[in-house]
């Protein structure tokens, strides 16, 4: 998925990328970096796809295994 859609089904469901920050103790730049894949990190990925109720790899594809 695009970043920009990642961010435009974000904002339609309420959620900005420095809330998700917050929630998660972390940067605005690092959830950026996340959503735009310029960063890795699961659990960030994990909670976005979870937010938007998508599995992480359809968000990412091929940037995180799938788990065991």
């Amino acid at each position: 998925m695009n970043p920009r859609h990642i961010r435009a089904e974000l904002l339609k469901r309420g959620y900005t990328l420095r809330a998700i920050a917050q929630e998660l103790d972390l940067s605005d730049r690092t959830i950026g970096n996340i959503v735009h894949g310029r960063g890795k990190s699961r659990r960030v990925a994990a909670h976005i796809a979870a937010l938007l109720g998508r599995p992480v790899s359809r968000l990412w594809p091929g940037k995180y295994e799938e788990a065991r």
